[in-house]
């Protein structure tokens, strides 16, 4: 991946957080930049009223050109990773950006819960950061994480759900 593709899907994944859902954001991403270790955004939760609820979350995004109409996206997240994702305490996910040319780019994830050990290579087409009704899930899921104060995330959006 070129730091071009790279840069467009970290831009692509923060403007879809950000946008409108309702008539409001849900959500104020913050990257965390090139020297970042192993994560590249934290997002924060918002209320009504557009204000941070303390409530956040982590997120590692991947993009490629080289992926393939149908099927999953490349995306590695090695084992080494997703032990270190976890030791974060606070939800994790995996973003995948399909920017493959002449296509309409597609932003795909899933979750790096407590019940994945294996690392990642492909992050299938099924929770779409681009739908609404995923984003408000997202935002659910999250919020319940936090209220629960379990250490030990699990989430709906993993592979096999």
């Amino acid at each position: 991946m070129s730091d071009v593709t790279g840069a467009r899907g970290e831009f692509s994944v923060g403007f879809s957080m950000m946008r409108d859902v309702n008539g409001k954001p849900l959500f104020f991403v913050r990257h965390l930049g090139e020297k970042a270790n192993l994560l590249d955004f934290m997002v924060n939760l918002l209320d009504g009223d557009e204000q941070e609820t303390g409530e956040f979350f982590m997120i590692q995004v991947k993009s490629t050109k080289a992926a393939k109409s149908t099927g999953s996206i490349p995306a590695r997240f090695k084992a080494a990773e997703v032990s270190a994702a976890h030791s974060r305490k606070v939800p994790v996910y995996l973003v995948a950006v399909d920017d493959a040319p002449g296509r309409n780019r597609e932003i795909l994830f899933i979750a790096i819960d407590k019940n994945r050990h294996a690392g990642v290579s492909l992050v299938p087409r099924l929770h779409d950061l681009n739908c609404d009704v995923t984003l408000e899930s997202l935002r659910d899921e999250v919020r319940a994480h936090h209220a629960s104060k379990l250490d030990n995330f699990v989430s709906k959006f993993g592979v096999d759900k």
